[in-house]
């Protein structure tokens, strides 16, 4: 009987842990988008950028650059090729 009775307990007392992980998760994103939506109004739309990315930048290559990866290229094509 104790066995059966640790186990229910054991269960309530998981489930609420995980329901209380869940609240805690649902109310820090809905504080989070409360946030950023005021952040948009005082500053303007701010560029959105998926959890964990930088920014990105864009470089373009130098005209020698190119020419010499175009060589490498053509290159191993040709000795895949051969």
């Amino acid at each position: 009987m104790q066995a059966v009775l640790s186990i229910l307990l054991a269960t309530f007392a998981g489930f609420g842990v995980v329901m209380s992980g869940s609240s805690m998760l649902v109310e820090f994103f809905r504080w989070r988008r409360r946030w950023q939506a005021s952040l948009e109004q005082q500053h303007g739309p701010l560029p959105m950028t998926q959890a964990g990315q930088q920014p990105r930048t864009v470089t373009t290559p130098r005209s020698g650059q190119t020419n010499h990866n175009q060589s490498i290229m053509q290159n191993q094509q040709d000795s895949n090729q051969g």
